[in-house]
């Protein structure tokens, strides 16, 4: 049975050690390296400008430079390359579950018992869900080193001031309002449903070779285009309305977030300018702004989009 919730995921996770937990191992620990590089560039960043400012010898400076650009290197490939661990690993998952409900129904089920459409529409549902469970495995693992990396981005935010980690809790207003935004347009595609359903009915009529004949013979078609570019304005203005809706709500979810980065880098300029705190602080915060909005947004998507199935 589809669920939203986490419930089956050691079953699952379980169930890829026992499958391949080389791979696993593998995959999740270049994932996790990637995912944890982005946070490394600003704390890299801080480093180099306080060491510079403070004029440490120049071979230390290219290290740190050095240091810096591992990091934003890692970020773009290591997790590109654990993608691709794990995205076998939840193939082989989904053959090992495949082959689970496989032999269940022909070690547990008589054969009259399958034929009955209870029987019948519960072997449905359960191929169904094996093959969502595949990516139940990608997303825990990218859910496991997103949180990992707010983690450690708060951390960061947190030795500069307690204050800051007001900052991604402002980064799940956006999120909130990106959710609620859908609705107006998920309406606008309902309310226009039947507009696209003539504009392609007679886009078919005028183009699908098996029925162009009967159009022409019919001299029906300066009739279908007008039947067309009428639906087609009407269902143009429709969805006009709804994308106006979902712009203003997306951007009105970005308002608090966008108070509290300014915020934030205010009150750590303003630590900087009473001693406080130093400019290399001041320049991770503006990095790490950027990134922690970015990091909410992907964990909440995680949540949202991983289907799983109830133990």
């Amino acid at each position: 049975m589809k669920n939203r919730s986490l419930s089956a995921v050691p079953t699952v996770m379980a169930l890829a050690w026992r499958t391949d937990k080389r791979r696993l191992m593998i995959g999740g620990g270049l994932v996790l390296l990637g995912v944890l590089a982005q946070p490394g560039v600003a704390l890299g960043i801080r480093a180099l400008t306080n060491r510079a400012l403070a004029g440490e010898p120049t071979s230390t400076l290219v290290v740190l430079a050095f240091v810096v650009a591992g990091c934003l290197v890692g970020q773009l490939m290591l997790s590109h390359f654990g993608h691709l661990w794990y995205f076998e690993l939840g193939e082989q998952v989904e053959t090992e579950l495949n082959l689970m409900v496989a032999r269940a129904i022909h070690r547990n089920q008589p054969l009259d018992a399958i034929e009955r459409p209870e029987v019948a529409d519960g072997i449905d549902l359960a191929r169904a869900d094996v093959a969502r469970i595949r990516t139940t495995v990608e997303a825990t693992i990218l859910l496991t080193t997103v949180a990992l990396q707010l983690l450690f981005t708060c951390i960061l935010l947190a030795s500069v001031s307690w204050w800051l980690l007001l900052l991604p809790l402002a980064a799940l207003a956006p999120v909130a309002m990106t959710s609620s935004a859908e609705a107006p347009l998920q309406q606008a595609r309902e309310d226009s449903a039947v507009h696209a359903r003539r504009i392609r009915q007679t886009r078919d009529s005028l183009t699908l070779p098996d029925q162009v004949k009967e159009t022409r013979l019919g001299h029906a078609d300066r009739r279908l285009i007008g039947i067309h570019d009428h639906a087609q304005r009407d269902y143009a203005h429709g969805m006009r309305r709804g994308y106006l809706s979902y712009t203003l709500r997306r951007g009105l979810g970005q308002l608090p977030f966008a108070a509290a980065l300014v915020a934030s880098i205010a009150w750590s300029a303003h630590l900087a300018v009473q001693g406080q705190t130093t400019i290399g602080d001041v320049v991770m915060i503006l990095a790490l702004t950027t990134q922690v909005g970015g990091q909410v947004a992907q964990a909440s998507r995680i949540l949202g989009e991983n289907p799983t199935v109830n133990r």
